[in-house]
């Protein structure tokens, strides 16, 4: 699905590279590396005199196409002056000259030789100038995404019968369904997480311990009884653990999806916060209990108690029988 996904993304670029509004780097380029790239050719227009200006990179110069934004005011929109308005809106760095037509707008000279040299040297966005990171973020980004782009999809563009929106509502549907192959695999993940260390191994241990509950020495005992709890309260128990792991539900996938991707998750994120809400509950109960009992505790009317603790008391239980 994530193949289908890119080969529509591409289907949906080529119809604006077809049309003179987009310029891709290579076959096969993602939209994102396609913006990338337009940029640049986008700058070169603006920053060279020469409509050849540079053997490695015959696109570059300043070539009528390569006001790509422009073009597309002037075929699709059918108004220059609103692309002047709008110009004078994101020349807010003031790098521009702007006159009253789309012929008057040109790059202050100090910029266009900074930045014609850095387009021809620069190859890598994280060693951009600021004059270089500015000209993208508040000129190109704005025009191209705010203005133009936002009209694409608000008007949609319609090549040969076929519709660029209808691309991406395609790809928005895969994308919607990729978006469980993390939800599931991480509720796999700690399902099986859970089933050992909370079902599994309490169920095997005799009296009735997590593997945690071994390690730090404490048992856990029926409240009024003192008596050991039986398998129907672990279970009980271990749903309450469930939902307690849950609150690292959303951190699981980052690693191989990312942050950002994962807090875009809807369900990751609620079922997170939920769990997490969960704990700060328990720990209030736990403080303000006089025994430090969980609400899971008062619930199934358990408490903890130190295994050294157990032992003096079986210990001291017995002497006294044996006094009587």
């Amino acid at each position: 699905q994530t193949e289908q996904a890119l080969l529509l993304e591409q289907k949906a670029s080529k119809m604006l590279i077809d049309d003179g509004y987009l310029f891709s780097p290579n076959d096969g380029a993602s939209f994102v590396e396609d913006v990338n790239y337009t940029f640049k050719v986008f700058l070169s227009y603006y920053a060279f005199d020469e409509i050849d200006a540079d053997a490695n990179n015959p696109q570059y110069g300043h070539k009528n196409e390569n006001e790509v934004i422009r073009h597309y005011y002037e075929n699709v929109i059918k108004d220059t002056n609103q692309y002047v308005v709008d110009f004078k809106e994101v020349n807010f760095d003031n790098m521009f000259n702007i006159g009253d037509t789309v012929d008057s707008i040109s790059l202050k000279a100090d910029y266009k030789a900074l930045l014609a040299t850095e387009l021809l040297e620069v190859k890598n966005e994280d060693n951009y100038s600021e004059a270089m990171t500015n000209f993208r973020d508040h000129v190109f980004a704005r025009l191209f995404y705010l203005k133009m782009y936002n009209h694409i999809t608000e008007h949609d563009y319609i090549k040969d019968g076929v519709s660029y929106n209808t691309y991406y509502t395609e790809i928005n549907a895969i994308i919607k369904n990729l978006q469980w192959v993390p939800v599931v695999s991480t509720f796999i993940t700690i399902a099986i997480s859970w089933s050992v260390v909370f079902v599994l191994y309490p169920m095997v241990n005799k009296e009735n311990r997590t593997i945690t509950m071994s390690v730090m020495g404490v048992s856990k005992l029926h409240y009024k009884s003192l008596g050991p709890i039986d398998k129907k309260n672990v279970m009980i128990q271990s749903f309450y653990h469930f939902v307690v792991m849950l609150t690292s539900i959303l951190f699981l996938p980052v690693l191989y999806y990312g942050l950002e991707y994962c807090f875009n998750l809807p369900m990751l994120f609620v079922l997170a916060v939920c769990s997490f809400g969960l704990i700060i509950v328990s720990a209030i109960v736990m403080i303000v209990n006089q025994y430090n009992r969980t609400g899971m505790d008062i619930l199934t009317t358990t408490v903890l108690v130190p295994t050294s603790d157990l032992d003096n008391m079986y210990l001291e239980n017995l002497e006294n029988g044996k006094s009587e």
